[in-house]
């Protein structure tokens, strides 16, 4: 499909606020991971789906996803288990993405959005340890903003898959 698209002028802002909210804000992400995919289906870029085949990370991202599935037979609490699975709809998030048609201008916007996003974590982080404002509620565990090191690190996993 070419770019040029009615709908790429909301998709790639749309991309690349999910990830910049991602760092602060798993509700705010997923809303806006939503208007994504509900735009993303109107644009008609998912017929583009044989491309992500081509992706290095490709296999390794669904290497992933099947041990996540798989350990849903030896999991003795379901309930957990389901809570990340549903975490794994950033893989879906992720693929979409892989099938529209980059520029180096898209590229840009999307890392300035997401390093962007990181600092206002960082800087967050920095104000609760200093205790200029208060810490998440329930927890005191260090410069982590209104994020966790689980989050953090899966969305900087995220973030190199898209480099490579």
């Amino acid at each position: 499909m070419k770019s040029g698209s009615k709908f790429d002028a909301w998709l790639f802002p749309l991309f690349a606020m999910t990830l910049f909210l991602a760092t602060l804000s798993t509700a705010a992400a997923n809303i806006f991971g939503v208007i994504f995919l509900i735009t993303y289906v109107f644009s008609a870029y998912w017929r583009e789906w044989r491309q992500v085949l081509s992706r290095p990370w490709f296999w390794p991202l669904m290497a992933l996803l099947a041990i996540n599935l798989l350990g849903m037979l030896w999991t003795e609490d379901t309930k957990r288990g389901l809570e990340l699975l549903v975490k794994l709809k950033w893989a879906i998030y992720l693929l979409a993405g892989a099938t529209l048609p980059w520029k180096l201008s898209h590229f840009i916007l999307l890392v300035r959005l997401f390093l962007a996003g990181l600092a206002v974590n960082a800087l967050l982080g920095s104000l609760q340890w200093l205790q200029l404002i208060p810490w998440r509620i329930g927890t005191h565990d260090g410069l982590q903003g209104n994020s966790d090191r689980i989050f953090l690190s899966m969305t900087l996993t995220s973030a190199m898959l898209w480099i490579a």
